[in-house]
């Protein structure tokens, strides 16, 4: 009891809100993975006490959950603003593919993703985060689609949700192998591919990237 006051207080005095402490957690999951998270480690990142991390969570499933469902929200944020960032339904969905792949989202940001994405397998709170992740960025994608659609500039081979399932999920491939450092894999060959993929599904040229020159090496 003494401890758990004596913790709270140290909160109170370093004005330590749990934002930060759960960035000390992405940070971790990140260089360590899932299976290295540990309180210390937590703690170091965060420059706080053990005592501390256990007083703000004492439980770490609970505390996953939560990392895990930040982690989704500042994601599509990210993505829905980039996606916004383009000017007409060809540039929208370059940048919103773009915005899927390293380096062009941090890895900060996306390597904790695919780590806490594992852990799906036996919970079904990050299934439903999971599940969650793939229909709004699959919504992303059909709303850029059936807008390019409406004006002309895309001929969807398939139904819009089938291609935007298509595109997302060589996406979510690509952006795998770009996460865990496959040197036959650049960032900039991975989006030729995806955009590739893209240009055949509906039927538009011009979102190839890279095609004056030809794809790049690797």
């Amino acid at each position: 009891m003494i401890q758990a006051r004596d913790a709270a207080s140290a909160g109170r005095r370093t004005g330590l809100g749990r934002q930060k402490l759960l960035a000390a957690v992405r940070e971790v999951i990140s260089e360590h993975g899932v299976g290295g998270l540990r309180v210390r480690r937590i703690a170091a990142a965060a420059g706080v006490s053990p005592p501390l991390v256990l007083y703000h969570y004492p439980d770490q499933a609970s505390m996953m959950v939560t990392v895990h469902r930040d982690l989704v929200a500042d994601y599509l944020a990210f993505r829905e603003a980039a996606a916004r960032s383009g000017d007409g339904p060809v540039e929208r969905l370059r940048a919103c593919a773009k915005a899927g792949l390293p380096p062009s989202v941090a890895a900060e940001l996306v390597a904790p993703l695919f780590e806490l994405h594992v852990l799906a397998r036996r919970s079904e709170e990050h299934a439903r985060l999971m599940a969650e992740l793939w229909s709004s960025e699959v919504a992303l994608y059909e709303e850029i689609i059936a807008d390019g659609a409406r004006s002309g500039v895309f001929a969807p081979s398939r139904p819009v949700s089938d291609v935007a399932a298509s595109i997302l999920a060589m996406e979510d491939g690509l952006a795998l192998h770009l996460v865990g450092n496959n040197d036959e894999l650049s960032g900039e060959r991975a989006l030729f591919e995806l955009l590739h993929l893209a240009a055949a599904e509906l039927r538009c040229p011009e979102l190839e990237s890279g095609s004056e020159g030809g794809p790049p090496t690797r």
